[in-house]
């Protein structure tokens, strides 16, 4: 049911001019990051960065000063102490994590005098795990759910409300952190059930992006890594889900939005890359 259907009222061209200017393939492995270090931490009790204008990003080049914050939110330290489930943060040294369990879509990760991992995209301007429950990569996956609309004239894309650790909520696609053992399909799948009650076959999900997620969360030792996946329906395949979050901790709600421009705007930075790489499959799909 994932394959693109053809809709009458919408065309390559159509479908194409729905995508603002400048947004890029999502999720890549960048010799430097290029937003990280240059926007402040969602979090209101995050430190400034220490400021990167005009300075090298890359570890390669020297920085002498270079004296950024240090910062782990209380919250990713609770969660080592209180465990959600099986959900546990790292501990609060670095050297007690076990190097080799690391994977990452980065061929080869270093670490600081501390046994702290080092972000391969370059520096951030911020120490140590912000709001990152795991030193080093943290996986997640982000899924993208788009069909044609009733009347057969637009497109629309499932997202959700998600509740934010440091207050109020987002707009932004279904998706969550995965275990480095657990299937990303399957990781996928499991989350759009948990998220919005859609329950989709793991084998069905095209992949559209895996990489490092240029985030404003990551820091100088703990980062985000992405696969991200599309799966694209016919009204008549949707019409009887109900969109609802089963997990209403971290979800206030699911519903279907008309995809437009301005809808971009009000999704994360990191997602708009994502809506974006779907819309041009379907525009691909249906040239």
């Amino acid at each position: 049911m994932s394959t693109p259907v053809p809709s009458p009222g919408q065309n390559p061209s159509a479908l194409l001019a729905l995508i603002p200017a400048g947004i890029d393939i999502p999720c890549t492995c960048p010799e430097t990051h290029s937003r990280a270090p240059f926007v402040r931490h969602p979090d209101p009790t995050a430190p400034n960065r220490f400021d990167l204008n005009g300075k090298p990003l890359s570890w390669r080049s020297a920085l002498p000063g270079y004296t950024p914050p240090r910062w782990t939110s209380p919250l990713v330290l609770q969660h080592y102490a209180q465990p959600l489930g099986d959900e546990r943060s790292d501990p609060a040294e670095p050297s007690r994590i076990e190097r080799r369990a690391l994977v990452s879509v980065f061929d080869r990760i270093q670490f600081d005098e501390e046994g702290a991992p080092i972000n391969p995209a370059g520096r951030t301007g911020l120490r140590d795990r912000g709001s990152l429950w795991l030193w080093g990569p943290n996986h997640v996956t982000d899924l993208v759910v788009t069909r044609v609309s009733k009347d057969g004239r637009r497109i629309e894309v499932a997202l959700v409300s998600k509740h934010l650790d440091w207050g109020g909520t987002m707009l932004a696609l279904i998706g969550g952190h995965r275990k480095i053992e657990e299937d990303a399909r399957v990781s996928s799948a499991r989350e759009a059930i948990e998220e919005s009650n859609i329950e989709l076959d793991p084998n069905c999900l095209v992949q559209i992006g895996h990489g490092y997620m240029d985030s404003a969360i990551n820091t100088d030792n703990a980062w985000l890594e992405c696969v991200v996946f599309h799966a694209h329906f016919a009204y008549r395949d949707t019409a009887a889900w109900v969109l609802q979050p089963r997990d209403t901790h971290e979800i206030e709600a699911a519903a279907w939005h008309p995809v437009t421009p301005e809808l971009f705007a009000s999704l994360p930075h990191t997602h708009r890359p994502m809506l974006a790489a779907s819309i041009r499959r379907l525009a691909a799909c249906w040239s």
